[in-house]
Parts: C-alpha cells; sequence; structure tokens
C-alpha cells in the first residue's frame, strides 16, 4: 500500500467548466500525502483532456475511464482503487478550503475516528456570497461526543430520535 493519507476521489462527468477549480483545490491542498483518483464517467466534453493536462503536473492524480453510469458508480470505481488510509468524495463542482483535508485527517488520527463529517458552505456564483449549505445534513444530529462510542448515552438517545 502507498503511502498516502487520504485518497480522494472525483467522479467526472461533462465538467470542463469546473473541474480547474476542483482539481486546483485538491492539488493545492496543504496535505500532500494526498492521492487523488478521478474517475471519468463517460464524458464528450473537454473532460479528459483537462484531467490529462492535469495528470502531467502532478503524479498524484489516476484517471480511470468508464462507460457513464452515474456518480455513485463512478466512486464505486474509485473506492476499489484506491490506497488511502481514508476516502474522501469531491464532486467536480465542488471546492475544498486549502486546509480542509489536513485539518479533517489529524481529527480522525487524534480521535481514531473511522469517519468524519464536516460543515459545508454553498458559493452563489452571481451574487458571490457564502452561505451555509444545509442539505447535507441537518447540523442538530452532530453531536457534541464521539458518535461511535457505543457507550455514549447521547449517540444513542440521538440515533433513536432519528
Amino acid at each position: 500500500m502507498a503511502d498516502f493519507r487520504v485518497s480522494v476521489i472525483v467522479p467526472v462527468y461533462n465538467a470542463e467548466d469546473t473541474i480547474r477549480d476542483c482539481l486546483d483545490d485538491i492539488t493545492g491542498q496543504t496535505l500532500r500525502e494526498t492521492e487523488i483518483i478521478c474517475v471519468d464517467d463517460g464524458s464528450s466534453d473537454a473532460s479528459v483532456s483537462i484531467l490529462e493536462e492535469y495528470r502531467r503536473k502532478d503524479n498524484r492524480i489516476r484517471i480511470i475511464r468508464q462507460e457513464n453510469q452515474g456518480a455513485g458508480a463512478a466512486r464505486n470505481t474509485g473506492m476499489k482503487e484506491a490506497q488511502g488510509e481514508y476516502l474522501c468524495f469531491l464532486d467536480a463542482d465542488d471546492r475544498f478550503e486549502p486546509v480542509m483535508l489536513e485539518e479533517a485527517w489529524k481529527r480522525c488520527c487524534g480521535t481514531g475516528a473511522e469517519i468524519c463529517v464536516w460543515a459545508a458552505d454553498g458559493f452563489d456564483d452571481e451574487t458571490g456570497e457564502v452561505q451555509n449549505y444545509t442539505a447535507a445534513f441537518d447540523r442538530k444530529y452532530i453531536l457534541q461526543t464521539n458518535p461511535f462510542d457505543p457507550a455514549s448515552d447521547e449517540a444513542h438517545e440521538t440515533i433513536l430520535q432519528m
């Protein structure tokens, strides 16, 4: 197994307008021990050319091509190839803060967590406004204690309420 701390899996389908920003954010992370697996899901635009351009500049990038099967299948393909300690998924039209992977990795290592969930913000391209993004999860279910600790009463009660 390679010495990757995180494998970032990016499903790509006709993403020529957004994939550069996405890859710039991943390759610019403060955590350098990352593997970047881009799964082209049958794109018919310039996405693959852009991926190849980035792969030539950064040897951490791997490109896997498959017939169009949807983003879920592309993520599954990437997971089969991943070599990192942790997996992270990022859609081709999404962005990361520069320290996001390092902070998440440190938190997982420091707590022994197998899963890490974090908040997301939405960005309005037209207005430039940043807003809380609530579609990913409801923040009221994010516990203050370790939700994977079977002895935690808070985790047990919250799961029962869901």
